[in-house]
């Protein structure tokens, strides 16, 4: 079996969150319907981040929320890249490709699916 790993860096200010700096993180219906990512991060993760500066994703500025250890990320096209980049911030993968800048390209994956 091979085990794939594809990564999603977020950085709030100038610190860089890492897997496990989030409790959990998920796709869920934000107030409009439209998918968001949730992310829960640890007390500790959350304290570092308490006086936040701007958000980036993979280097590029997200249109988020962060309120008490919470952290929503908008602009998702489907809830499949929601839950995607949620498995990818965590450092996990689970058979959906993350498409931003750290991702593993199409052929990679392609051929390791191929050689399951």
């Amino acid at each position: 079996m091979i085990s794939l790993l594809v990564l999603a860096q977020l950085t709030i200010g100038s610190i860089a969150l890492k897997p496990a700096d989030y409790l959990d993180g998920r796709a869920i219906a934000g107030g409009t319907g439209a998918p968001v990512v949730m992310l829960t991060l640890t007390s500790s993760a959350a304290k570092r981040i308490a006086t936040s500066g701007p958000v980036l994703l993979d280097g590029a500025a997200v249109v988020t929320r962060v309120t008490d250890g919470v952290i929503e990320i908008d602009g998702q096209p489907d809830f499949a890249a929601a839950k995607a980049l949620a498995d990818a911030m965590r450092g996990r993968y689970l058979g959906l490709p993350y498409a931003g800048a750290q991702a593993i390209s199409a052929a990679v994956l392609a051929q390791t699916q191929a050689s399951r």
